[in-house]
């Protein structure tokens, strides 16, 4: 509380710089920042065909398309009648919770979890009798969750629920114990969700041709797998 509002951001921008150069220890060096740079950015090959990287504003409106943006729509209004009390970590924070739908829709779930502390925090501000912070969790929480449970759009008719943990409905294990069983060994094609779990349990033996990590493998063999697909 004794820090003067100067100091305080400078060591911010210091703690934010520091961060910046520990990412050049990395085995690729400045390509890797490049890349995830151009990857944000940049309208890519990943960004056209794979929908979870899409904008929020790229996809039709849905129930977790309204729940997300009245969930900012209240913290953007808490953080208006609270300026005079605001600190300069929570506005960047929330920059970055309602920045990230508009890279890819699939931070929804963490937008929404970034920024519940803030809500919980600002809320009891400016209504302390009404909103404690007892019951804003109860009124928070749920809704939390429940963004966690929807998920996020990874096409225009199914949704990729996040949960807590895998969706084995959605994890090949039954062949994962077929490769085992038979004790193959090579090159395999597989589909884009199912890659990085058989490179998991099966590698060296078994190499898929594609994982889900599709942008080491480059847009010209991706589009390739995805039409031999």
């Amino acid at each position: 509380r004794n820090v003067l509002p100067f100091d305080h951001t400078k060591q911010l921008f210091i703690f934010a710089g520091a961060l910046f150069l520990v990412s050049f220890i990395n085995p690729f060096g400045f390509a890797l920042l490049k890349k995830s740079i151009l990857m944000f950015f940049t309208h890519n090959y990943m960004r056209e065909y794979i929908r979870e990287w899409h904008s929020i504003i790229s996809l039709p409106p849905g129930n977790w398309y309204i729940l997300w943006f009245s969930w900012m729509f209240f913290a953007f209004f808490a953080f208006i009648k609270a300026r005079k009390k605001l600190v300069l970590r929570d506005i960047l924070v929330l920059a970055l919770a309602f920045i990230f739908p508009f890279t890819g829709v699939r931070y929804v779930t963490f937008s929404a979890i970034l920024s519940l502390p803030l809500l919980l925090r600002y809320s009891n501000i400016l209504w302390p009798t009404r909103f404690n912070p007892k019951k804003m969790v109860f009124i928070f929480l749920p809704i939390t969750l429940l963004i966690g449970y929807l998920g996020y759009p990874q096409s225009y008719e199914e949704f990729r629920k996040v949960g807590f943990g895998f969706a084995y409905n959605n994890v090949p294990l039954d062949i994962v114990q077929h490769i085992k069983a038979n004790k193959y060994k090579g090159v395999i094609m597989n589909h884009y969700n199912d890659g990085a779990y058989i490179i998991y349990y099966n590698y060296p033996e078994v190499k898929p041709l594609m994982d889900s990590r599709t942008e080491a493998y480059g847009q010209r063999l991706y589009e390739e797998q995805r039409k031999a697909y």
